[in-house]
């Protein structure tokens, strides 16, 4: 599985993965999520494999993180600490008494995140974004973040702006942008805050994204949004 997400990368990036027309992901990436779809036993949202990674414990330890409670930890401390309010607070949850597993296996409130590479891949989704994307959460975590928006697209020169705006400021709030689903529809998203992540050394950990999928329109084609 190693092997084959830097495979996708390196054609990605050498050849460049042309959605703007067609508006899906190349076929071998899409022939990879569908044996993936196959493995997870469940479709996006609520399944048995996803409960498995909301616990921490990851059926395929080459797929996305692989110690969740720390992973939503670091997600959480360091937007408290950029923005003065965390995950939890943003839920309406309290830091206090609840659970990881409540920012999980939440259905309003989508959360994802990914890593530090330079091209980086999607490594977390909980069940808001999940649904919001249409995809498993091992289809997603093979996926390179920026093959989340439309190439050549406007919209995609702005992800390409806000991400690097994130990376200069610390986080962005009010971001608001078109996503490609799962399906091959689109997702609008506004009022979303995205963050550089630390760990508890201070180490670059990557970048997330929070937003309200209650302010979320999903149409058949991005024109639709105009």
């Amino acid at each position: 599985n190693m092997l084959f997400r830097k495979l996708i990368l390196f054609s990605a990036v050498i050849f460049g993965i042309n959605i703007a027309n067609s508006f899906t992901f190349d076929s071998s990436l899409d022939n990879h999520c569908q044996s993936s779809r196959v493995r997870s036993r469940g479709n996006f949202g609520v399944s048995a494999y996803h409960v498995l990674h909301a616990t921490g414990n990851n059926a395929d330890s080459s797929i996305g993180v692989q110690d969740t409670p720390r992973h939503i930890s670091i997600l959480n401390s360091s937007l408290q600490k950029l923005s003065g309010m965390g995950i939890y607070q943003r839920m309406g949850l309290s830091a206090e008494t609840s659970t990881f597993q409540e920012i999980c296996q939440n259905k309003r409130f989508f959360l994802i995140s990914h890593t530090t590479e330079i091209d980086p891949i999607f490594n977390y989704g909980n069940e808001a974004a999940l649904n919001a994307f249409a995809r498993s959460y091992d289809e997603l975590c093979v996926i390179p973040s920026r093959l989340s928006a439309v190439a050549g697209t406007d919209d995609h020169q702005m992800r390409t702006k806000l991400m690097h705006k994130v990376t200069t400021d610390g986080y962005v709030e009010g971001a608001s942008g078109i996503r490609i689903r799962g399906d091959q529809q689109f997702l609008r998203f506004v009022d979303a805050v995205l963050w550089n992540c630390h760990d508890e050394n201070g180490e670059y950990y990557g970048q997330a994204c929070f937003f309200d999928m209650d302010k979320v329109e999903i149409a058949s084609t991005a024109s639709n949004f105009d």
